[in-house]
C-alpha cells in the first residue's frame, strides 16, 4: 500500500507506523480497525513486543523483559483496549503479586489490600500505623489516578480536542490532585514520619525502581502512588508472556487489511511535496500522510532529515543518555530445582546502602508448571533483571569481562532463594545493553524510559505530537512514560489524533 510500486484506496489516507513495540501495535489496531487509514507497521526485528517481546532457544521461550501483567482488570488500560478490538489473552490472577528477598527478610505483596497491611504490619511491628496510613493516603491519591487513566487523558495536550476531553473527565475531587504533581513521594514519607526508616524505605524503593526508574527521593507522588495502587487492583501472570498479547495486536492489524512487516527497519524519513517519505534498510520507500513512531525521542536523530531535526524544538532534540540499561540472564532449568509454591515473580535485594542496580537489585519472573509456551514439561524458563548504568559497557575491550562478572554475580545473588539453581541450569544466556541494542534498536541499549521524576512527568512530559503536522510519537519517552500501560495509552493517543485529524 505504501512502496514506490503502487498507492492505496484512493481517498483514504495512509499511515506508516515505525516500530512494533506496544505503543506503535497499540496505534496501529486501533487505526486499521477503525477502516478510516490504511495502515502499514514496520519492525525491524522478527519479533513484536519491543522490550516485552520474546526469543527462542531449542525447546524454550523466553520472554525478553516484563513479564508482569498489569492493566489486564476489568476497567484497566489494557482491558480497555483489548475490550474495543476483541482481543482475549490467556491469564491468571495472581493473589501473591510477588515476593521481595532483602538480606534478613521476605515480604510478600498481596492483591488484597489488607492481608498486605498485615503483612506490613509483621515486618515493621514498631512503625505499624504510620505505614498503614501512608499506604491509605496512597490509594487515595490512585483511586481518581486510576478512573482517568481508563479515559486517555493525554498531557500535555497537543489539540482543544486533547484539552476538553481531559478536563471532562474530571470530578470537583480531582482538582486536589494538582496538590501533589509537583512533589515527590518523600514528601508523603515526610508527613507519616517515615523519612528515617531505613528499612522501609529500601523496601519502597525497590518497588519504585521497577515501575517508575527512580526511587522515593525524586519520583512523582502522583505516580509513586499510582504504582504502589496498581498492584491491588490485579496483577496477572499472562500465559507465554507480554508478547502474546503483542501478537494479538499484530493480528488485529493484519485482519483489519493492515499491512505488518517485520525486518523492515526504518532508516530514514524525509518529505517530497507534501507526503511523507520512509525508507528501509532494504532501499524500499513508502509514502504516508501520517507517519507514527514508536521509538525513544532520542532515536529522531538518526531517523529524520536533518533539515527537519534541526527545526524541532529542544524537547524533542535529546541526546542518548540519561536513562537506564538493562542486564538481563535467560535461564532454562529443571523443574525439580524450583520450591513449591514459589510465587512466579520475586525481587532480590541487598542490604541498605546498596544501589538498586548492578545486581544488587534482582527483578525475576519464573514461568508457570504448566506453560508449555515457555518450556516443556519438567522444566521452567527465568527471566532475571538489573538495572544498569549504559555509560558502564561503552568499553568494548572490558565489555566481555563485565559481563562475566556480572553474570556470575548476578547467579549468585539468585542462589539466595534458590540454593539448588546451578545444578539444574539447562541454558544460560546474558543479555547486555549492546545486546538489548541489537534486539530493540534502542540507542545506547536503554531502556524503560526516562525517570519518572517530579521533572520529567505530566506537563514536563514529551507529548505524542511532533512539531511537523502528520508526524506522531509513542512509546515509553514520551507521556505517560514507562511500562506496557503508559505506552499502550501513548500509542491511543497517537491513534485518536490521526483518526481525528483524518475525519475533519
Amino acid at each position: 500500500m505504501f512502496n514506490e510500486k503502487g498507492g492505496g484506496d484512493m481517498g483514504v489516507q495512509d499511515v506508516c507506523v515505525i516500530g512494533g513495540g506496544f505503543g506503535g501495535l497499540t496505534a496501529a489496531a486501533i487505526m486499521a480497525q477503525s477502516g478510516q487509514v490504511n495502515v502499514t507497521l514496520l519492525e525491524a526485528s522478527r519479533e513484536w513486543g519491543g522490550c516485552a517481546g520474546k526469543f527462542s532457544r531449542g525447546a524454550f521461550t523466553f520472554p525478553a523483559g516484563a513479564t508482569l501483567g498489569l492493566g489486564f482488570q476489568e476497567g484497566g488500560i489494557h482491558d480497555v483496549i483489548n475490550t474495543r478490538l476483541g482481543i482475549q489473552v490467556e491469564k491468571t490472577l495472581l493473589d501473591t503479586v510477588m515476593a521481595i528477598h532483602t538480606e534478613d527478610r521476605t515480604i510478600r505483596y498481596f492483591r488484597d489490600r489488607e492481608r498486605f497491611l498485615e503483612e506490613m504490619d509483621s515486618h515493621f511491628p514498631q512503625i505499624d500505623e504510620k505505614i498503614r496510613a501512608f499506604f491509605q493516603h496512597c490509594w487515595r491519591i490512585a483511586a481518581p489516578m486510576n478512573r482517568l487513566s481508563a479515559s486517555f487523558p493525554a498531557v500535555p495536550p497537543v489539540s482543544a480536542f486533547d484539552f476538553f476531553h481531559s478536563l471532562k473527565q474530571i470530578k470537583p475531587g480531582d482538582v486536589k490532585l494538582g496538590f501533589y504533581i509537583r512533589r515527590p513521594l518523600s514528601w508523603l514519607l515526610r508527613k507519616y514520619g517515615l523519612e528515617k526508616e531505613e528499612d522501609f524505605i529500601h523496601f519502597i524503593d525497590g518497588l519504585l525502581i521497577d515501575s517508575l526508574q527512580t526511587s522515593s527521593e525524586k519520583a512523582s507522588c502522583l505516580l509513586a502512588a499510582y504504582a504502589l495502587d496498581i498492584y491491588h487492583q490485579g496483577a496477572y501472570y499472562l500465559s507465554g508472556g507480554l508478547y502474546k498479547s503483542a501478537e494479538a495486536l499484530a493480528g488485529i492489524v493484519k485482519s483489519s487489511c493492515g499491512k505488518t512487516m517485520q525486518g523492515r527497519k526504518a532508516v530514514r524519513v524525509g518529505k517530497k511535496d507534501s507526503r511523507w517519505v520512509i525508507e528501509d534498510h532494504r532501499g524500499t520507500s513508502y509514502t504516508a500522510d501520517h507517519v507514527v513512531f514508536n521509538v525513544p525521542v532520542e532515536a529522531l536523530k538518526d531517523l529524520l532529515d536533518r533539515e527537519l531535526y534541526e527545526s524541532l524544538p529542544k524537547r524533542s532534540k535529546k541526546d542518548t543518555g540519561g536513562q537506564w540499561g538493562a542486564f538481563t540472564l535467560y535461564l532454562a532449568v529443571s523443574e525439580e530445582v524450583i520450591p513449591d509454591h514459589m510465587p512466579l515473580f520475586q525481587q532480590v535485594v541487598s542490604g541498605i546502602g546498596s544501589p538498586l542496580a548492578e545486581g544488587d537489585h534482582l527483578f525475576v519472573s519464573v514461568s508457570d508448571r504448566n506453560d508449555r509456551y515457555r518450556a516443556p514439561s519438567g522444566f521452567r524458563t527465568l527471566t532475571v533483571s538489573t538495572h544498569t548504568d549504559v555509560e558502564k559497557w561503552n568499553d568494548r575491550r572490558t565489555y566481555d569481562e563485565h559481563r562475566e562478572k556480572m553474570t556470575d554475580y548476578m547467579l549468585q545473588r539468585l542462589k539466595t532463594v534458590l540454593p539448588r539453581l546451578e545444578e539444574g541450569i539447562v541454558h544460560l544466556l546474558p543479555g547486555a545493553p549492546r545486546a538489548w541494542e541489537r534486539f530493540t534498536g534502542r540507542p545506547g541499549g536503554s531502556v524503560g524510559g526516562y525517570p519518572q521524576t517530579t521533572g520529567n512527568s505530566f506537563f514536563r512530559d514529551h507529548p505524542h505530537k511532533l512539531k511537523h503536522k502528520g508526524l506522531w510519537i509513542c512509546g515509553d519517552t514520551v507521556f505517560p512514560g514507562a511500562g506496557t500501560m503508559a505506552v499502550s495509552s501513548s500509542g491511543y493517543h497517537a491513534a485518536r489524533s490521526v483518526l481525528r485529524s483524518v475525519s475533519t
